[in-house]
Protein backbone atom coordinates (compact mmCIF):
# COMPACT_ATOMS: atom_id res chain seq x y z
CA UNK A 1 0.00 0.00 0.00
CA UNK A 2 2.97 2.04 0.27
CA UNK A 3 2.83 5.33 -1.80
CA UNK A 4 -1.13 4.53 -2.78
CA UNK A 5 -2.58 4.61 0.70
CA UNK A 6 -2.27 7.88 3.35
CA UNK A 7 -3.76 7.29 6.49
CA UNK A 8 -5.63 10.04 7.71
CA UNK A 9 -6.87 11.32 11.47
CA UNK A 10 -8.80 14.52 11.61
CA UNK A 11 -8.49 16.73 14.25
CA UNK A 12 -10.88 15.59 17.70
CA UNK A 13 -11.58 12.27 15.70
CA UNK A 14 -10.93 8.89 17.44
CA UNK A 15 -10.50 6.65 14.43
CA UNK A 16 -7.80 7.34 11.26
CA UNK A 17 -9.35 6.80 7.81
CA UNK A 18 -7.71 5.49 4.74
CA UNK A 19 -7.12 8.41 1.98
CA UNK A 20 -5.78 7.32 -1.69
CA UNK A 21 -2.72 9.35 -2.84
CA UNK A 22 -2.77 10.72 -6.52
CA UNK A 23 -0.98 7.57 -7.49
CA UNK A 24 -3.38 5.87 -5.72
CA UNK A 25 -6.24 7.12 -6.91
CA UNK A 26 -4.89 6.80 -10.77
CA UNK A 27 -4.19 2.81 -10.37
CA UNK A 28 -7.44 2.74 -9.03
CA UNK A 29 -9.05 4.31 -12.12
CA UNK A 30 -7.08 2.40 -14.04
CA UNK A 31 -8.85 -0.97 -12.69
CA UNK A 32 -12.10 0.63 -12.74
CA UNK A 33 -11.88 1.37 -16.22
CA UNK A 34 -11.01 -2.65 -16.98
CA UNK A 35 -13.79 -3.72 -15.30
CA UNK A 36 -16.22 -1.53 -17.03
CA UNK A 37 -14.91 -2.20 -20.32
CA UNK A 38 -14.97 -5.98 -19.11
CA UNK A 39 -18.63 -5.19 -18.02
CA UNK A 40 -19.79 -3.62 -21.13
CA UNK A 41 -18.35 -6.77 -23.70
CA UNK A 42 -20.31 -9.13 -20.89
CA UNK A 43 -23.33 -6.58 -22.34
CA UNK A 44 -22.42 -7.40 -26.21
CA UNK A 45 -20.26 -4.54 -26.50
CA UNK A 46 -17.12 -4.87 -28.78
CA UNK A 47 -13.62 -3.27 -26.18
CA UNK A 48 -13.17 -1.12 -29.84
CA UNK A 49 -16.64 -0.07 -29.72
CA UNK A 50 -16.44 0.46 -26.11
CA UNK A 51 -15.33 3.62 -26.30
CA UNK A 52 -17.58 5.63 -28.15
CA UNK A 53 -20.14 4.92 -25.76
CA UNK A 54 -22.21 7.37 -24.54
CA UNK A 55 -24.69 8.03 -21.75
CA UNK A 56 -28.27 9.09 -23.16
CA UNK A 57 -27.12 13.00 -22.18
CA UNK A 58 -24.35 12.47 -24.92
CA UNK A 59 -21.26 12.66 -22.61
CA UNK A 60 -18.78 9.96 -23.10
CA UNK A 61 -18.35 7.14 -20.99
CA UNK A 62 -14.83 6.41 -21.61
CA UNK A 63 -11.71 9.09 -22.25
CA UNK A 64 -10.50 7.67 -25.85
CA UNK A 65 -7.28 9.19 -25.33
CA UNK A 66 -6.12 7.66 -22.11
CA UNK A 67 -9.15 4.86 -22.20
CA UNK A 68 -10.32 5.87 -18.53
CA UNK A 69 -13.54 6.38 -17.55
CA UNK A 70 -14.73 9.66 -17.43
CA UNK A 71 -16.78 11.28 -14.19
CA UNK A 72 -20.06 10.78 -16.42
CA UNK A 73 -18.63 6.55 -17.08
CA UNK A 74 -17.85 6.41 -13.72
CA UNK A 75 -21.35 7.52 -12.87
CA UNK A 76 -23.01 5.18 -14.94
CA UNK A 77 -20.60 1.88 -13.96
CA UNK A 78 -21.39 2.40 -10.20
CA UNK A 79 -24.72 2.63 -11.06
CA UNK A 80 -25.10 -0.67 -12.58
CA UNK A 81 -22.53 -2.42 -10.80
CA UNK A 82 -25.33 -1.55 -7.67
CA UNK A 83 -28.27 -3.20 -9.66
CA UNK A 84 -29.55 0.38 -10.40
CA UNK A 85 -31.21 0.55 -14.02
CA UNK A 86 -28.93 2.25 -16.58
CA UNK A 87 -28.91 2.86 -20.10
CA UNK A 88 -26.48 4.30 -22.41
CA UNK A 89 -25.66 4.60 -26.15
CA UNK A 90 -24.04 3.03 -28.90
CA UNK A 91 -21.86 4.72 -31.77
CA UNK A 92 -24.85 4.14 -34.13
CA UNK A 93 -27.71 5.65 -31.85
CA UNK A 94 -29.25 2.22 -30.52
CA UNK A 95 -30.14 2.57 -26.67
CA UNK A 96 -29.06 -0.58 -24.45
CA UNK A 97 -29.06 -0.76 -21.02
CA UNK A 98 -29.46 -3.59 -18.32
CA UNK A 99 -32.60 -3.57 -18.16
CA UNK A 100 -34.93 -3.82 -21.08
CA UNK A 101 -35.21 -0.80 -23.13
CA UNK A 102 -38.47 1.41 -22.65
CA UNK A 103 -40.56 2.17 -25.25
CA UNK A 104 -39.40 6.06 -24.75
CA UNK A 105 -35.98 5.57 -25.34
CA UNK A 106 -36.59 2.94 -28.80
CA UNK A 107 -35.90 4.19 -32.07
CA UNK A 108 -38.75 5.53 -33.99
CA UNK A 109 -39.42 3.56 -36.63
CA UNK A 110 -39.71 5.07 -40.08
CA UNK A 111 -43.37 5.69 -41.96
CA UNK A 112 -43.85 3.69 -44.56
CA UNK A 113 -43.37 4.38 -47.83
CA UNK A 114 -45.57 6.37 -49.83
CA UNK A 115 -47.60 3.93 -52.43
CA UNK A 116 -45.76 4.25 -55.93
CA UNK A 117 -48.15 5.77 -58.68
CA UNK A 118 -49.16 2.43 -61.02
CA UNK A 119 -46.51 2.36 -63.57
CA UNK A 120 -47.75 3.80 -67.77
CA UNK A 121 -48.94 1.78 -70.61
CA UNK A 122 -46.13 0.75 -72.69
CA UNK A 123 -47.27 1.71 -76.33
CA UNK A 124 -48.83 -0.54 -78.60
CA UNK A 125 -45.98 -2.40 -80.16
CA UNK A 126 -45.25 -0.85 -84.14
CA UNK A 127 -46.09 -3.21 -86.84
CA UNK A 128 -43.06 -5.17 -87.92
CA UNK A 129 -42.10 -5.62 -91.96
CA UNK A 130 -42.08 -8.87 -92.98
CA UNK A 131 -39.11 -9.76 -95.42
CA UNK A 132 -39.82 -7.48 -98.88
CA UNK A 133 -43.38 -5.96 -97.96
CA UNK A 134 -43.80 -2.94 -97.55
CA UNK A 135 -45.74 -2.21 -93.91
CA UNK A 136 -48.50 0.40 -94.10
CA UNK A 137 -49.37 2.02 -91.38
CA UNK A 138 -52.50 3.31 -93.14
CA UNK A 139 -55.96 2.01 -91.65
CA UNK A 140 -56.86 -0.76 -94.47
CA UNK A 141 -59.38 -0.07 -97.36
CA UNK A 142 -60.93 -1.99 -99.48
CA UNK A 143 -58.81 -3.19 -102.23
CA UNK A 144 -59.95 -1.40 -105.69
CA UNK A 145 -60.90 -3.59 -108.53
CA UNK A 146 -61.76 -3.28 -112.24
CA UNK A 147 -64.58 -4.79 -113.64
CA UNK A 148 -63.82 -7.68 -115.52
CA UNK A 149 -64.49 -8.01 -119.02
CA UNK A 150 -67.21 -8.39 -121.12
CA UNK A 151 -66.90 -12.42 -122.31
CA UNK A 152 -65.85 -12.48 -126.04
CA UNK A 153 -64.48 -8.07 -126.15
CA UNK A 154 -60.55 -8.09 -127.10
CA UNK A 155 -58.80 -5.90 -125.11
Amino acid sequence: WKGLVLRDRPPGAAATRLRLTRQGFDKYLRIKSQEALAYFERKEVETKWAYWLTDLEGRPLFDRGTGLLTDAGDELYSSAVASRPVFWRLRSGEVRGNRPVPPELRPQAPPPPAPRPPAPRPPAPAPTAVAGVPVSTAPAAAPVRAPAPAPGTAR
